[in-house]
């Protein structure tokens, strides 16, 4: 507590005596007056004198006593002069018939603090009795499922914490302090999983704090591979409702190599000092890439910042074998012709762009083959387009890629597929193929895109070569050949 203020104020009055000296009361053998010294002093006291700077016998003195802020003047007067009274803050003696003193004092204030609290226990829970200018503590316990904050409300003055203990600025009045807590922090990530194309675009992953309390200390582990970065190293305090964002930059290494079909995702861990651990997985991937059972021919980077990339990817195997393989299969069963998929298909007016829309042109052929419009309908596993709507690693939106997503137009046979070096999209063919990124794609496999010449005998494959001579060709539906299986990427 802090040590009691104290002023004093002593005052002095000049003797004045006859030239005999003497004491006694009124006047001397000569008649002249007699007066005396009344001095004054106290603690934690202001004292004013208000009249009689010099006493005659049998005279009184009278001061003003003010006790200084935080003290309660006292009415009992001590010292040697005849006990006087109070009006209001003055003190008059009593009759003064010598030299006297008077020595007045004040208590210092005892003052009350008053504590509460919400979701918390606080000890001691009573009103405390606090000297003016003092200080007391209180202990406080978050209740289970609770994290203490340390904000306080209240009209004591702002003190300090040490601990669960906090202890109170100075008290100058009586006052309360108000202690809370809020439910615990939760962290909570905005993706369970993140891909990034290898050099391309930043990415977010947010994470939010959705309880009611600050979550402390809050940082991540990330083991990204070469070149790739994470920003901000930590997040720190992570207030309740708010977030931290973090910045993830791709660099030119791959998470997994291209072809390796068994990938194992970045996983980025975080958590606070009081709060649970959330996680999520990171792919840096690029064309040859395994993401999502599939290896990634086609990369669409231009997605919202805080998802990931969209993209194509193919069958990690085939789905029937090239080349009159013994599981191979026809394009079709009878010359039935589908309509709006073929290589000169555009939508509008036709139903799909034939030679770019495998996943329109897979709709288009499965439905030409099944009720209400082909009745009895045709067993799919019999015909390609069929083939892909098997669910196969848990995708069940798998699709018999059109002409141009499996490759280019590299003899002019008149697909619109485009060249080498200007292909009418991302390909199988150029980023898998002739990249070297995987080397099991090899053969002849089906298109979804049916021939505009001759749709009821004919249809489009691609012939891949890793070596050169790949090319796109004609052929009769009822061919057996191998179907590879493409589905997009889910964000």
């Amino acid at each position: 507590m802090g040590q009691p203020l104290k002023s004093a104020m002593v005052l002095a009055f000049s003797l004045a005596l006859a030239a005999c000296g003497g004491g006694g009361g009124g006047s001397d053998d000569s008649g002249e007056t007699i007066s005396y010294t009344v001095t004054a002093s106290g603690s934690n006291v202001g004292i004013t004198l208000v009249s009689a700077q010099s006493v005659a016998s049998g005279g009184q003195s009278s001061f003003s006593v003010v006790a200084v802020p935080g003290y309660t003047r006292d009415n009992t007067v001590a010292g040697t002069c005849a006990a006087g009274s109070w009006a209001a803050a003055v003190y008059t003696t009593g009759p003064v018939t010598a030299n006297c003193t008077v020595t007045f004092s004040a208590t210092i204030n005892s003052l009350t603090v008053t504590p509460s609290g919400t979701n918390v226990s606080v000890s001691p829970g009573t009103p405390q009795a606090v000297d003016f200018g003092g200080t007391t503590m209180f202990t406080v316990t978050a209740d289970s499922g609770y994290t203490r904050t340390n904000a306080v409300g209240g009209s004591c003055t702002a003190g300090t914490w040490a601990g669960a203990v906090y202890t109170t600025g100075a008290v100058t009045q009586d006052c309360t302090v108000s202690f809370s807590a809020g439910s615990n922090p939760v962290l909570t990530v905005s993706a369970p999983a993140l891909a990034l194309s290898t050099s391309g675009a930043s990415r977010t992953l947010t994470i939010s704090n959705s309880g009611g309390s600050d979550a402390l200390a809050v940082g991540y582990t990330a083991n990204l591979p070469a070149g790739s970065t994470i920003a901000p190293a930590a997040c720190g305090t992570i207030a309740a409702g708010n977030q931290c964002v973090l910045t993830i930059t791709p660099g030119a290494t791959p998470s997994a190599a291209p072809g390796d079909v068994s990938p194992v995702p970045v996983t980025l861990s975080a958590s606070g000092s009081n709060t649970n651990t959330v996680t999520a997985q990171i792919s840096v991937v690029g064309f040859g890439s395994v993401y999502q059972s599939g290896y990634l021919f086609a990369i669409d980077d231009t997605t919202p910042g805080n998802e990931s990339i969209a993209g194509t990817v193919a069958a990690i195997t085939d789905q029937a074998s090239p080349a009159s393989g013994p599981d191979a299969v026809s394009w079709a069963d009878s010359t039935i012709v589908i309509q709006g998929v073929s290589e000169a298909s555009t939508s509008p007016p036709d139903t799909c762009n034939g030679n770019r829309d495998g996943q329109c042109n897979t709709t288009e052929i499965v439905a030409a083959n099944s009720p209400p419009r082909r009745v009895p309908g045709v067993d799919p596993t019999t015909y390609a387009a069929g083939v892909c709507t098997a669910t196969m690693d848990g995708y069940s939106d798998w699709y018999l890629p059109a002409i141009c997503e499996m490759g280019y137009d590299s003899s002019g046979a008149g697909t619109g597929c485009g060249t080498q070096g200007a292909p009418l999209r991302q390909t199988m063919q150029a980023n898998l193929v002739d990249n070297g990124n995987i080397g099991n794609l090899a053969g002849n496999y089906w298109s979804s895109t049916q021939d505009s010449v001759s749709p009821a005998q004919l249809a489009w494959h691609s012939f891949f070569a890793s070596g050169g001579g790949s090319a796109q060709l004609q052929s009769g539906r009822g061919n057996l050949l191998g179907v590879r299986c493409v589905r997009a990427v889910t964000p």
